[in-house]
């Protein structure tokens, strides 16, 4: 169920990202979403200094380095809470 045209995402505040947040705990290039030929969706933390967390069973997990989601997972950036959805949407508008 890959949504959009993008195959990499880059998140983080450097303005050469897909999809930048105004967010200090935000690292210059902090994850990627890599859409899969398969339709699947792989976030990978990019050593960011404050982490990527996905919220699991109610609680917030940290990604040791990366894992696949799903669009309406829950994500946080640094201190920034958002989904995969969003972030997909946004980098494909743009």
């Amino acid at each position: 169920m890959v949504m959009g045209t993008k195959r990499v995402i880059m998140i983080g505040r450097h303005p050469d990202c897909d999809v930048t947040f105004p967010d200090d705990t935000v690292s210059r290039f902090h994850a990627e979403l890599v859409l899969t030929e398969d339709g699947r969706v792989f976030l990978l933390d990019r050593n960011s200094t404050w982490g990527t967390h996905v919220h699991l069973g109610g609680r917030w997990k940290k990604l040791d380095r990366g894992d696949f989601v799903v669009p309406q997972m829950r994500l946080r950036i640094g201190q920034t809470e958002t989904d995969v959805a969003t972030i997909i949407t946004i980098a494909n508008a743009g």
